[in-house]
């Protein structure tokens, strides 16, 4: 046994003497690797969500300037212009063959990533990307489809594009 006695005036100087606790700054104050998981976490949770919300607030600025360059209503007509054509985009991209799906869905992505001003920005980036397809087949289906969307833009009503999209959406 040791000769060491406690007694109630020993624990206090006991405590006393101890190294004060490094203060603790905030909740959110951890160290080292497990901080660096943790952020890693939060990054890979938040990505979607933050670049959703960077491509809505660049649209955003696109519509305003684009407003202000040619006004409110000229802006809404292109903008059903648009719509219209990506209704097109989804029916045929639906309808399409295992060698042309993936392009028109291609078309797509491209036009929700990067909004199109109008219709014609549209076409000229699908024949651009027509344009640049190396085999000859495939450049001649997409040809033949580019000329199907023109024709559906100029010959098929809104109302039925809504209803083959309801067909679409009911078929699924």
């Amino acid at each position: 046994m040791s000769n060491l006695s406690i007694n109630s005036k020993t624990i206090p100087t006991a405590l006393a003497n101890l190294p004060a606790p490094a203060p603790v700054k905030s909740a959110g104050d951890i160290s080292g690797a497990f901080e660096e998981t943790v952020q890693e976490v939060i990054d890979r949770t938040n990505a979607p969500l933050l670049a959703k919300r960077a491509a809505q607030a660049a649209e955003s600025e696109t519509a305003k300037a684009r407003i202000l360059k040619v006004g409110f209503e000229q802006y809404r007509r292109e903008q059903m212009e648009i719509q219209k054509m990506m209704k097109i985009l989804k029916i045929l991209a639906a309808r399409a063959n295992d060698n042309i799906r993936p392009h028109l869905e291609h078309f797509m992505g491209q036009f929700r990533d990067h909004p199109p001003e109008t219709v014609q920005d549209m076409m000229e980036y699908m024949q651009s990307y027509v344009s640049s397809i190396q085999d000859k087949g495939l450049k001649k289906e997409m040809e033949e489809a580019l000329n199907r969307i023109n024709r559906m833009y100029y010959n098929v009503s809104d109302a039925e594009l809504d209803r083959l999209l309801e067909e679409l959406d009911n078929a699924h």
